[in-house]
């Protein structure tokens, strides 16, 4: 039996669209070397992508719902959450995406904190 027989060739068509968008932002830029370090940026655009859409379904061996953070810890991942937010933050501004806790409206004051800190301890840094 079809898998996709309750849908039209028109939702078949959007389906399919949206898959190839995904494999294409994760895949952008991305050359094959011989150490794989385009792989990996593949894949953390495929995280925070997974992440953005299904948050609750990546989850730790605790069986609780991993924050950025904790996935940016990861080894096969290896970089920040900024990182990790901005990809995920890059491919929802197009599709007009957001996640959990992206929409809260409470989250906002804590992101504009942490960007003002953040910035504050790179200007101190670089000082």
């Amino acid at each position: 039996m079809d898998q996709h027989a309750n849908l039209s060739d028109a939702e078949v068509a959007i389906v399919r669209s949206g898959i190839d968008e995904i494999i294409g932002f994760c895949l952008r830029d991305t050359k094959l070397d011989a150490k794989y370090a385009n792989l990996q940026t593949a894949l953390r655009r495929f995280v925070a992508i997974c992440w953005l859409l299904k948050s609750n379904e990546i989850r730790g061996s605790d069986d609780k719902p991993m924050s950025l953070e904790a996935l940016s810890r990861q080894p096969q991942i290896k970089c920040t959450r900024c990182a990790l937010s901005l990809m995920a933050s890059e491919f929802g501004q197009k599709w007009g995406i957001h996640s959990r806790v992206q929409k809260r409206v409470s989250a906002k004051p804590n992101y504009a904190k942490a960007a003002r800190f953040g910035w504050k301890k790179r200007r101190q840094n670089a000082a």
